[in-house]
């Protein structure tokens, strides 16, 4: 005799997990991929249900009573499932937009290659050249540590941020898939409504082992490593060896006319090589105080005469 109500129980899943030392028992609904946190007494309950579901208990009066009572129970449940519905928070919201499950098998392939033995290598590989190419410039983005915080650079991680934040996920995608996790729901998150895309990757938490769930989880900044480390070092040594273009006005300022231009480069004082970003600091000081100002431009990256970054001002 069928009991109404059951059918979740027959296709539901319990699972065992650790939380800081302790056992937790999951209860998951393959369809729908929402997990229940039950008790010890309630999994034990489960248990002795499914065997009553499936015949391997005899469905006796008393039995069906606690089967029906349990999927009662479980209907409560599911507005407080781990990683189900939530309390409305305006400064931080998720909107899952599409299941990424699909998008799984079509990257399985790339998935295990990069996180190999072999996917490894190339990440030190990568590493080591980052580490190169920033000895290479004499690691000069360190004086520009400063300029992350001006207004410029902040609008322009703001208009960049959720193409970065993709990549980053992407990891996340590519991690879960290598270990066999499932990614049911990708979609936007809000935070103080800027918007930045999203993988759920909770199911790592009981399907895959230790090692797995401490990959997936560093798997985003991995991905941000491989692809900005070498990128922003590489940007440091195809740039130009730069110049300045000085404008002519008048003592009331250049106002709309410009009565001529030049244009200036390091050479002949010194020779001019690709990277050393001539111009890109300056300064309008009285140096020998006579009254107006002389115009000191440095070259960052130039490595003439007194070593690594003598250009520098």
């Amino acid at each position: 005799m069928e009991i109404p109500g059951t059918a979740p129980l027959k296709e539901a899943r319990l699972r065992l997990t650790t939380e800081a030392g302790a056992h937790i028992f999951l209860l998951e609904e393959p369809g729908c991929g929402r997990l229940f946190r039950m008790s010890r007494a309630l999994a034990a309950t489960f248990l002795r249900a499914r065997d009553v579901l499936t015949g391997a208990r005899p469905a006796t009066a008393e039995a069906k009573a606690e089967v029906a009572a349990l999927a009662a129970h479980l209907t409560g449940l599911r507005g407080g499932a781990v990683g189900g519905k939530k309390a409305f928070n305006p400064l931080f919201m998720m909107i899952p937009l599409f299941d990424a499950r699909p998008l799984q098998a079509p990257v399985a392939g790339l998935a295990r290659a990069l996180f190999s033995r072999g996917g490894l290598a190339l990440f030190i590989l990568l590493a080591l050249l980052a580490i190169w190419l920033g000895a290479a410039s004499g690691f000069v983005f360190v004086d520009h540590i400063g300029d992350i915080f001006s207004l410029s650079a902040l609008a322009t991680f703001a208009l960049i941020a959720p193409f970065l934040k993709l990549a980053h996920e992407s990891g996340h995608l590519l991690a879960a898939t290598r270990f066999g996790v499932p990614v049911r729901n990708a979609g936007i998150m809000l935070i103080a409504l800027f918007p930045l895309p999203f993988v759920d990757c909770t199911e790592a938490e009981f399907r895959a082992t230790r090692l797995g769930r401490i990959v997936i989880s560093l798997a985003g900044l991995l991905a941000d490593l491989a692809i900005g480390l070498p990128g922003e070092q590489a940007s440091r040594l195809v740039t130009r060896p730069g110049y300045i273009q000085i404008a002519y006005g008048s003592f009331d300022g250049i106002g709309n006319t410009i009565r001529g231009t030049t244009t200036v480069s390091q050479a002949p004082l010194s020779e001019n090589s690709d990277g050393d970003q001539f111009g890109t600091r300056f300064i309008a000081i009285d140096l020998d105080a006579g009254g107006a100002d002389e115009l000191v431009v440095g070259a960052p990256n130039n490595d003439a005469r007194n070593g690594v970054r003598a250009g520098n001002v």
